[in-house]
């Protein structure tokens, strides 16, 4: 069942108990209206006097028992009749068998003098109870005696047509204000449960279009709060997720990319050396090499190409390693001013082999040790510098290995005085299998991988790198580190 449809029910059931409850009370007060203005009840005819009987039997039994007399004269039985007519009640006064007054009120209800047997009715004194003349009209009888000791009767007639009417006249306000009560319930009612419903259901429905946009793969929409409560907190919520979600469809489809250009990349870089290798290796079994020295010239080529495309692999390898498991860092404090200085005893007689002059110049405060793991920075370095061999001048090649400071870094420069790149190129060189050598020819030189894993080394532990070059100028690769200050060293 919808929360639509549990709305809608859930008021319709306040509006039928508010409806039960209302009409409870109408009768309640409709019976005690009745009793109040003393109308007899269906199923007792002799049911209390009225206010208006003990108001009208009050006034005359205190002159019954002062002065009974007055009930001989006309005036004052004309005054007591008027006030008495003003409560719907007739007054008859009868000595012994002969009507001393007979009330004009009475005449009005169309009852005569020789209508009424008044002998007929048995009149018990001190009764409480009504004697019924007709549906509207009920007598009470009071005996008392005259001076004389002669018997005297008092009749009061009562109508109670205009009590009926008042009381039908009250059931009809009653049932009128109930159906209007009604009407404004319901319409409140119903207003609210529109209004509810607006401000639930709407908002689920744009929930529920959401999540079958998100389905259909589609997360390019926003979603706005519509208020602040806990709709608005699920919407913000739903729109966080989506937005998570969003990332990491854009980073598997990053990753899709990247795997399906790794694959290209890989097959294209091992293809090359697996068919020189091939071609040398048939070369050798059909004897096409005739002497020794062609034959080492064919082996050292076979040779090459084998060990371009282990360091491919051991690139690959530690490249995705790197991407799987961070765990892979042993991160220690470290003198970086001590610890280059060790690189470059270690590189300097290796470089010089080559043909290269390798210089070291450090201005730097080695009481701020850094944070690194030895061997991935020693891999960096060897990347840079591996990449600087492969583009160095033919004559006069150096390399400097240059160490400076900020507040808050350590900067390492390596700097060759090669041929340069170009500022396209050197937007670049950090770009995985990228190689300078647009052609990318079989040459054992380098995988295209070795700046992008110094990049990421670099990235992990927390620093940056970037390159500065011109065309025939050298170029410059420069890498930070933190520094950790010996008074904030925990």
């Amino acid at each position: 069942m919808t929360i639509q449809k549990r709305l809608w029910i859930s008021n319709l059931i306040l509006i039928i108990i508010t409806i039960i409850l209302i009409i409870g009370v109408s009768l309640i007060i409709t019976e005690h209206f009745q009793n109040f203005i003393g109308l007899p009840s269906p199923d007792n005819h002799m049911s209390p006097l009225n206010r208006a009987y003990y108001r009208a039997e009050n006034t005359l039994i205190n002159v019954i028992e002062t002065e009974p007399e007055r009930f001989l004269e006309q005036n004052y039985l004309q005054q007591i009749d008027d006030f008495i007519n003003s409560l719907n009640i007739g007054l008859i006064v009868q000595k012994e068998n002969e009507f001393v007054y007979f009330s004009t009120f009475i005449n009005s209800l169309g009852l005569k003098k020789e209508d009424m047997s008044l002998n007929n009715y048995r009149i018990e004194p001190k009764s409480d109870n009504l004697t019924q003349i007709s549906d509207n009209l009920f007598m009470k009888a009071i005996p008392f005696y005259f001076n004389d000791q002669s018997q005297g009767k008092i009749f009061l007639v009562y109508d109670s047509s205009s009590a009926s009417q008042e009381l039908n006249q009250f059931k009809k306000s009653v049932i009128y204000t109930l159906i209007l009560f009604l009407i404004i319930i319901i319409s409140i009612n119903s207003l609210i449960t529109y209004f509810l419903s607006k401000q639930i259901v709407n908002p689920l429905i744009r929930l529920k279009n959401a999540a079958q946009q998100i389905r259909k793969g589609n997360y390019n929409f926003h979603l706005k709060s519509p208020s602040k409560d806990e709709i608005g907190d699920l919407f913000q919520s739903f729109e966080e997720a989506r937005k998570q979600l969003k990332k990491s469809e854009e980073t598997k489809n990053k990753y899709e990319k990247n795997r399906n250009e790794l694959i290209t990349n890989i097959s294209h870089d091992l293809k090359t050396p697996i068919t020189t290798i091939k071609g040398y290796v048939e070369g050798i079994i059909d004897g096409i090499p005739k002497s020794k020295e062609k034959q080492d010239k064919y082996l050292q080529t076979i040779h090459q190409n084998a060990i371009h495309m282990e360091s491919l692999i051991e690139d690959l390898f530690l490249l995705s390693k790197f991407d799987l498991d961070q765990s892979l860092y042993q991160f220690e404090n470290i003198n970086i001013k001590d610890y280059l200085a060790d690189s470059y005893e270690e590189l300097r007689f290796e470089l010089e082999e080559k043909g290269i002059s390798l210089e070291f110049e450090a201005n730097y405060n080695e009481l701020n040790p850094v944070k690194a793991d030895r061997q991935q920075l020693k891999r960096v370095i060897l990347n840079i510098i591996n990449n600087a061999i492969n583009f160095k001048k033919e004559t006069d090649s150096v390399i400097k290995l240059i160490l400076t400071e900020t507040d808050e870094e350590a900067k390492i420069e390596i700097y060759d005085n090669g041929k340069g790149v170009s500022k396209e190129t050197l937007e670049k060189i950090f770009d995985r299998f990228y190689k300078a050598d647009k052609s990318r020819s079989n040459r054992a030189s380098g995988t295209g991988l070795g700046l992008h894993i110094a990049r990421k080394i670099i990235a992990d532990h927390g620093g940056r790198i970037w390159a500065q070059s011109k065309n025939g100028s050298g170029t410059s690769i420069f890498f930070t580190l933190k520094k950790i200050k010996q008074n904030l060293e925990n």
